[in-house]
């Protein structure tokens, strides 16, 4: 029973359920954001369990907060968004559901020359 049973559901789980506490002890998630470069693709896993928490960047655009983004799409977000913000990483975690290698959360504050221009 055990090897038929038990270990499989143990071994094979696929929720990021247990990186829901540790996000919300390190960061504000009601300014939680995320961004992938593959449309349709979100952090859904995380976000159930963050309580439909996460923000999307490009929608938004957000004054400041922490960002999550596949680490491989952070060189074209940078281009897109970079001159508009300064970004500092603050962790990272090596995969979640949808993102089978490494995520890194950004620490992100729009520069100041922008905002002023928008006011």
């Amino acid at each position: 029973m055990l090897d038929s049973s038990l270990q499989p559901l143990v071994l094979n789980t696929k929720a990021d359920k247990h990186l829901a506490p540790v996000i919300e002890k390190k960061f504000d998630t009601s300014k939680l954001y995320s961004y992938m470069s593959v449309d349709m693709l979100h952090f859904f896993s995380l976000n159930f369990y963050l309580g439909d928490k996460i923000q999307q960047f490009d929608k938004v655009l957000p004054q400041d907060g922490v960002l999550m983004i596949p680490e491989e799409d952070m060189p074209d977000f940078l281009e897109k968004f970079g001159k508009d913000y300064t970004f500092q990483k603050v962790w990272e975690v090596r995969k979640t559901v949808e993102w089978h290698n490494k995520v890194g959360f950004y620490r992100f504050v729009k520069t100041s020359a922008n905002i002023a221009l928008n006011k």
